[in-house]
Formats: structure tokens, sequence, C-alpha cells
């Protein structure tokens, strides 16, 4: 059986001309007797023009997201200062001496 189709791509502004969607609509007949491609063209132009504008209305109806937005400043938070050199504990409060690692030999793999 013969088959035709045909397919369009647009980029559709949805609020202002940073918040645009990538669409892509597509119709596809198959059978004995065709639709001559004018009339196919043209049903597939007002599908744009319908899907353009419904898309259109719903934007204007939804609030915009604020994912851009800076967070409000609110009441600064206490960071406490470490100090700059370690505290040094000594033997008799019960700390553990702090042991440095010796570096070893590198030995190669396979021998």
């Amino acid at each position: 059986m013969p088959k035709v189709g045909l397919r369009e791509s647009f980029e559709l502004m949805t609020r202002d001309k940073y918040t645009k969607i990538n669409c892509e609509i597509g119709m596809t007949c198959d059978g004995r007797e065709l639709p001559n491609m004018a009339v196919l063209g043209g049903a597939l132009e007002e599908a744009i023009a319908l899907f353009q504008e419904r898309i259109t209305e719903s934007y204007k109806v939804v609030p915009a997201r604020n994912e851009f937005e800076q967070p409000q400043a609110s009441q600064p938070s206490t960071v406490t200062q470490l100090p700059e050199q370690p505290v040094q504990l000594t033997e008799d409060e019960g700390a553990v001496s702090v042991v440095t690692p010796k570096p070893q030999p590198v030995v190669p793999f396979g021998n």
C-alpha cells in the first residue's frame, strides 16, 4: 500500500525570547487513494497554527517559575571560627599520640 508522511519541526516561544520549546508535528497516511499533498500540507499548517495558539494561551495562565531568583538574605548564620593550630593534648590527658606513616618503597607489579 502507498504511504505518505509529512513532518514539521519548529521552535515556539512560550513567555519571552528566552523561554522556547522545540516542537515536532508529523502525520502519516497510507491507503490505496492518498490525498493530494496540497491538502495534507494545508492541514499540517492549520494543525501547527492550532498547536502554537493553544500552547501560547496556556502560558498566559501558568505563573512563571522562580528558579532564577536569588534567595533572600536571611538572618546571618553563626559560624564558629576554628583555631588556626590544632589543639595538642598531652599524654596525661588520655590522648593518643599522632603517628605519621612512613613512605613505603614502590614495588613493581608482577615481580
